[in-house]
């Protein structure tokens, strides 16, 4: 697998929010699948497609995680930055 540092290519990354258990549990976001040329990148678009949980909570590495977990496969798809999945509990 090529490593986040390749500027030019898009990754697969999760992100997670900390403290999920401890904190509102209606309205809010836990987790995102999101393809995206960068860490930073995959935030921001996190942050732009939250819930009650806020903006915040998906830029600060305090309260949440990303990671990367792959590279789109399909050539075609491979620049295409897009939210894949997006884990919300609607109350």
């Amino acid at each position: 697998m090529r490593t986040p540092r390749e500027p030019r290519d898009t990754f697969i990354y999760v992100l997670e929010r900390r403290n999920v258990n401890t904190d509102r549990r209606v309205d809010v976001a836990d987790g995102f699948v999101i393809v995206a040329r960068s860490n930073k990148y995959a935030r921001q678009m996190a942050s732009a497609d939250c819930g009650d949980e806020g903006p915040g909570v998906w830029l600060d590495k305090k309260y949440s995680t990303c990671r990367p977990i792959g590279v789109p496969y399909e050539e075609r798809t491979k620049k295409r930055e897009r939210i894949v999945l997006r884990d919300y509990h609607a109350g």
